[in-house]
């Protein structure tokens, strides 16, 4: 089960944001434990951004995550973000959702599907579970308004773009990639 403490951390990063809570319950994982689930309203991007960060350092908290991460410090201790951007585009299929929901990165990692919130908190809390640096941002479209996020790591001594929502390479901005692969008509979020 989820425990209150989980809860009340995610509700408390939720209003740190200022997003107001409406509703808390919790989402049974299959294995005998559960994560906190909140209904949020969180008014405009700027805290749903905001909100989105401050979850990924609490997912950072999960054994699994934790695990995830270090194994892949492990395997690559000189690209940490470049192997989490990899693994995350190669295992995490982009799925657009109805009604907008912030998942877990853990159950991101084990349902292998979310939307650019999921694929971008998944990331920014990998890489910090491994002691690397990395952030949510908003991506404004054609028109100026932000209607996709991502994630951007802390590498070189400068904030590298590690877009996973499409086949996007290390450091290329989110719209580059879409239009590099014809994608900017068929993703208005990125257009």
């Amino acid at each position: 089960m989820a425990s209150r403490g989980d809860t009340r951390s995610l509700a408390a990063a939720a209003e740190c944001a200022g997003c107001r809570v409406l509703a808390r319950s919790s989402l049974d994982m299959g294995d005998g434990s559960s994560m906190p689930v909140l209904e949020l309203e969180c008014g405009d991007n700027v805290n749903a951004i905001r909100f989105l960060n401050r979850a990924a350092v609490n997912d950072t908290s999960d054994p699994e995550v934790r695990d995830l991460a270090l194994r892949l410090l492990a395997a690559y201790p000189d690209h940490l973000p470049q192997a989490v951007h990899a693994f995350v585009k190669l295992c995490v299929r982009f799925v657009r959702e109805k009604h907008e929901t912030f998942q877990h990165a853990k159950y991101t990692l084990r349902r292998r599907a979310g939307d650019c919130d999921d694929h971008a908190r998944c990331v920014v809390a990998l890489i910090l579970a491994a002691g690397g640096k990395a952030r949510i941002v908003g991506v404004p479209n054609a028109k100026g308004k932000v209607a996709h996020v991502a994630p951007q790591a802390f590498d070189d001594d400068a904030w590298r773009w590690a877009e996973t929502t499409v086949d996007a390479k290390y450091d290329e901005h989110p719209r580059a990639a879409a239009r590099r692969l014809g994608l900017h008509r068929r993703r208005a979020d990125m257009a």
